[in-house]
């Protein structure tokens, strides 16, 4: 059986202040790829996350943005 591997990477802002990034592998497991609705994978992901942050207030943000805001923080 072919199987396909591939992650989605989530850049979040959560409560204004906290940025994190988030990745979630999944596999396709056969001979075709199915449809695969990536902005309702992101959309579960960040629904996830308000709920382990006991939060609303999560924003998902470019690369770019994450980059700037942690910068010098590593």
């Amino acid at each position: 059986m072919n199987t396909t591997p591939f992650t989605v990477m989530v850049y979040l802002k959560i409560d204004g202040e906290i940025y994190s990034e988030i990745t979630t592998d999944y596999v396709i497991r056969g001979e075709s790829s199915p449809n695969i609705n990536i902005t309702s994978l992101i959309e579960s992901m960040k629904e996830q996350m308000k709920e382990l942050w006991k939060t609303d207030d999560i924003e998902i943000i470019t690369k770019r943005e994450y980059e700037m805001a942690t910068r010098g923080n590593e």
